[in-house]
Order: structure tokens, then sequence, then C-alpha cells
């Protein structure tokens, strides 16, 4: 039947807003119980909260009357609220009995569950549905295609006021696209719309884009000047399955329109090449005045990718570099590979892209005298220089290696085969590095026609002098 125990109206009265509790609906014989059935059990309830906090809390019998319920609420009065309350209304049996009049059509917030939900605004009450969302971890990484993945489906289930929510209750709606352009976290928008009509509303989904194999190239203000992510180009390029491409995008959440080093316009800021069997493939120059916008733009001739192989280098130059500015990332950590110099080297392989710096030593013409005890000799003292991509490095970054014995028998110039072995284990490289034997301190003894018959060298060792 049409009976009410109890209807509860939010009347304004000079500027103050009143709960009003009233029969409702005409003809309900007020003598009879609410619901026997339930006894002294609590039938239905109605609680104020003001910021999670309970101000008032009304509660009725399922023995009680129904006279006694409307007029005992609030003790006969109207019960003032304010903008921003929240009424809690309860239900025992909710199905069909715990309604809400919304524009002269009933309507049922409870999706389900004894409760409904109201807050006081300045319209008057409004039905508050909060819809959390169990959703499942979806991850990309930079630059990679998502076009093919389904938003809706990241969704697991749903509730609305705490209340689970069946799956062939609702619909979910994708109401924004994935962006893998910045590495981070990030959402995606859908609509949740409830077979009943009584909820349709726009939550946020969780996604996660990771940096994979990407390097990065900071601006002078910290921004992105360019991300290069090696990402299988099947899907983007349309090649085979084996082909790789090296794909621009922002990686930080940087203005487009930003140039990457206004202090410099004109010269270059940073340069790209890519090499293959040491001939060159691909290269670009970025100025101080480029922006952001312009660099993806231009890249791979306008495709925003340029497809390589396993074995290519990429060489990053820098010229305006600042600390930090040219980093690749490794289990999303970024990692300075430049070794002090202006340029980064990265070499693709197989399983992504790895630092490959180039090691070179120069000579220091080292001298040793006739006889003299090669282990006097420091292999360090051979080199003026360990240098990687063309830069000096300290000591602390390499380990030398001798790998052919010295020869001091005779005078002469001669060379020493040593291996220099960057510590991080990134390169290693062979040297023939040129050293000369002199007489120094020697007595020389001539026979017939001149020919050498003895020679006798003064050496230092640990302090102590020997012929």
């Amino acid at each position: 039947n049409d009976a009410t125990a109890g209807a509860f109206s939010l009347l304004k009265n000079k500027d103050q807003w009143q709960l009003q509790a009233s029969q409702g609906v005409e003809g309900t014989d007020l003598d009879n119980p609410v619901d026997n059935n339930f006894g002294y059990d609590t039938y239905y309830s109605i609680e104020v909260l003001r910021a999670s906090t309970s101000q008032f809390l009304y509660e009725v019998a399922g023995n009680q009357s129904i006279r006694e319920s409307i007029n005992g609420f609030n003790n006969g009065q109207p019960l003032n609220v304010n903008k921003g309350d929240v009424i809690k209304v309860y239900h025992a049996d909710p199905v069909g009995k715990n309604l809400f009049m919304e524009n002269e059509l009933i309507k049922d917030y409870t999706i389900g569950s004894n409760y409904a939900y109201y807050e006081v605004t300045d319209r008057g009450l409004e039905a508050i549905l909060a819809i959390q969302a169990e959703s499942s971890p979806q991850e990309f990484v930079l630059g990679e295609d998502s076009s093919d993945i389904d938003g809706t489906k990241l969704v697991k289930s749903i509730m609305i006021n705490g209340t689970p929510v069946a799956s062939d209750q609702y619909t979910v709606t994708q109401m924004s696209e994935f962006d893998t352009s910045i590495a981070g976290e990030k959402n995606i928008r859908v609509r949740i719309d409830t077979k009943d009509k009584m909820v349709s509303k726009e939550i946020e989904v969780p996604y996660t884009v990771k940096w994979g194999e990407s390097f990065l190239v900071k601006s002078k203000s910290g921004g992105s000047a360019g991300a290069f992510s090696l990402i299988d180009g099947k899907a983007l390029a349309g090649t085979t399955s084996s082909s790789k491409v090296l794909k621009i995008s922002a990686g930080l959440d940087t203005p487009l329109d930003e140039k990457i080093n206004a202090d410099n316009e004109p010269n270059t800021y940073y340069s790209i090449e890519i090499t293959r069997n040491g001939s060159s493939i691909y290269s670009q120059n970025m100025p101080g005045r480029a922006t952001l916008q312009q660099i993806m733009n231009n890249f791979g001739n306008g495709s925003n990718l340029v497809t390589v192989q396993t074995g290519d280098i990429i060489t990053v130059n820098q010229p305006q570099k600042i600390e930090g500015s040219s980093v690749l990332w490794q289990d999303e950590t970024e990692k300075d590979y430049t070794y002090g110099s202006n340029t980064a080297r990265y070499q693709v392989t197989d399983y992504g892209l790895e630092p490959a710096p180039e090691l070179g030593g120069t000579t220091a013409n080292k001298q040793l005298n006739l006889t003299e005890q090669p282990e006097n000799v420091e292999l360090n003292q051979l080199l003026s220089a360990v240098t990687v991509n063309g830069h000096a490095v300290t000591d602390d970054l390499y380990t030398i290696k001798q790998l052919t014995d010295f020869d001091t028998k005779t005078i002469g110039k001669r060379e020493v085969k040593l291996q220099i072995d960057l510590k991080d284990g990134y390169a290693t490289k062979e040297v023939d590095i040129p050293y000369e034997v002199k007489w120094g301190d020697s007595l020389v003894m001539k026979g017939l026609n001149g020919a050498t018959v003895g020679v006798y060298s003064f050496i230092k060792k640990n302090d102590q002098w020997y012929l």
C-alpha cells in the first residue's frame, strides 16, 4: 500500500533550513504500527552528520505507531540543519520503502543497500552517490600505443555508498583516452550508469606510464627537451615484429611552447645522431630557440619516430649541458652516463638501451732506463689521460690492466698493450701505448769493430742502487 511511516521535508524558514516530519500520504492509519515484524528493533532512522560527526539521531522501532514515529521526531519540532549537512537515512526493509521525491518523481537512491544519503545544499536536498571502483592495474611504457586497450575493462567492481553492486546492474563507458606521452601515475575517466538509471556518474580510474627503455634530455629550466623511448615498432611502424623504433614524447609534464634554452637561442642546445656500422642514418640539431613541440614535430622527419636496429649507436651531444640534463632511465631511475662530458652514447640491444661510452687513452710518452725493472712502473704513468666520449675522467672511474710485458733489455721505442675498463662495466678497450728505453746511467763496453760487449746500468730499487 501507499501508507507512509513518516515523510521528512526540507523547508527554509527565514534563511534557516529545517527538517520537518509529517504524514505525507493521505489515508494512512496513524494508529497502525510501523511494522510489527521488527518488534523493538530499529525499523528506520534519520541521522544528521556535520563534517562526519553525528549531530542528531532519531530511531523508530517496528512496534511504534506511525503517529508516534512522526510526532516523536525532534519532540515534534522542526530540526534546524545547515548547508553541507548530510542526512543519513536507514531502513531495515528498504526495497521500495526508502524513497526520495525529486521533481515530483519517486527515486530510490539506496542502490540495493539499507542506506540513502542526502546533502543539504542551496537548492535543497541532493542525493549523495559515492562511487568506489576496484580497478585492475594497467601499465604502459612511455610512447606506447594504447589504442587497443579498452579502458572499461579496468573496472573490476564498484561500490555505491559502501554497498557492492552486481556487475550486471551497471555499465561502464570510457570518457577519455589514455595518455602515454608523460611518465607517471595518471587517470582515465569512465562513466558508471546503473541499470535502474538512478546513477550516472563519471569517476577516475588509475593507470601508470613507466619510462621503460628511454633517455631524456632536459631543458635549461629543467623541463623536457625530448624523451626518446625504444619500443616495439610493430604496431607503430607497421613493420616486422623484430623491428624497433625510437619514439619521441614529452616524458615530463612540460609546457610544449617553452623554448629549451631562451638564454642562448641561436646555438645548438643538443643534437642526436644514430649510426649503423659506423655510418650515420639519422641526425637532428636542436637550437636553444626550439620549443618541445617543434622538436617533437620535426623528429623522424615529422613522424615522431625513427626505425632502429640492434647494434645501432645513438649519440646525444649537448654543448650547453647542465648537470643531470642528459640521462638514461634504468629500472625507473634516471642515471647520468655522460661521465662528465657533453656526450652520452647508447646502444640498441635485444634487451633495450645500454650505455655505450667510448673509451680512449692518451700516451704520456713514458721513458724507461735500460734494464729498469717493470715492477717499478705504475701503469697510470704510461697514460697522460683516460677519456670517455672524448672527455678526460678521473682515475676512480676506471682500472688499467697490463696485457704484454715491458722489454728494457735494449734501448729503443716499443709498445705495451694495456686494457682499460670502466668500473661500471659498460666499456673496455685495449690500447697499444708507446714507451722508450734509454741508456740512463749505464757503463757501455765496446769490443772488436765497436761491437757492444757489455752494458752495466745503475738502477734504483727500494731506495737502493744496484749495478
